[in-house]
């Protein structure tokens, strides 16, 4: 999340570190490609910074639909039949979601009871105890090294973000581990190439912007210091390099209040269950 307050922007990475122990293979899937969750501690870190509502109050309806069910679409339906092989083949053959039919209710007390732990207790109802002890049995049973102590370690990281100037803004993007650098890229070379751009060849170079920004994705770790590279964009042909993709998991929410203060954030799973 990229949080703006009248004091400036707090970039929060809730991108948790993978495993300490070193592992002789990784894979796109199982538990070699599992990290650390990060997403609760940002929660936690989120609300202690900047937060006006309790932890358990936020958390409540997401809670009360664990609780009371959540009714199985097409779109959820669909989502479970194609990955239910690679589900079960993973130690969650019995899980009730795979059995469901559309229209049915899906019932997760056990989420619940944790939601409600984290409430009351912050972080350290997921990141110790039961629901620590599960996912690092889990993941080790699955080819992965996470262990109950990478768990307890994590914590949120707090920084500057990237920031760059576009025309009277500044643009203000996630640093690494995230790639939102490459959207700073495209906007500085708009920003410095202001007078190429026309009516008839604003959308073709925004997408040129694009494409020759994501060539850079490799190197996203390098962060602010990516914004000195030189794109090469042809404002009149379309070099087809590719770039993002937009039809994978990830959410974004962004809003704001009258003090000023802003909240974008994303999160994201990359393809079903993760």
């Amino acid at each position: 999340a990229l949080v703006r307050t009248p004091e400036g922007v707090t970039a929060l990475g809730g991108t948790g570190r993978s495993a300490a122990a070193p592992l002789d293979a990784y894979a796109s899937d199982g538990g070699s490609s599992v990290t650390v969750p990060g997403i609760v501690d940002g929660w936690v870190t989120a609300q202690r910074r900047f937060g006006r509502m309790p932890l358990a109050e936020a958390l409540a309806p997401a809670r009360e639909i664990a609780e009371r069910g959540y009714r199985v679409d097409a779109d959820l339906r669909g989502a479970v039949r194609q990955q239910s092989e690679r589900i079960s083949r993973y130690g969650s053959d019995r899980w009730e979601l795979l059995g469901l039919a559309e229209g049915e209710s899906w019932v997760q007390p056990e989420l619940a009871g944790l939601l409600d732990a984290i409430g009351a207790e912050g972080g350290s109802a997921f990141y110790e105890g039961q629901a620590a002890a599960a996912i690092g049995r889990a993941v080790q049973q699955h080819g992965g090294a996470i262990t109950t102590a990478d768990l307890s370690a994590h914590r949120t990281i707090e920084s500057a973000p990237v920031a760059t100037s576009w025309g009277e803004l500044t643009l203000a993007v996630q640093p690494p581990p995230t790639q939102g650098v490459l959207l700073a890229m495209a906007a500085r070379w708009l920003d410095r190439n202001a007078g190429l751009l026309t009516p008839e060849n604003l959308e073709h170079v925004l997408i040129e912007a694009t494409e020759a920004a994501f060539a850079h994705r490799d190197a996203a770790a390098d962060g602010d210091a990516l914004l000195e590279e030189l794109l090469a964009i042809d404002v009149e042909r379309a070099q087809g390099r590719g770039g993002p993709r937009a039809y994978l998991h990830t959410a974004g929410v962004a809003t704001a209040d009258a003090a000023g203060n802003v909240v974008s954030s994303l999160v994201s799973v990359f393809d079903d269950f993760g």
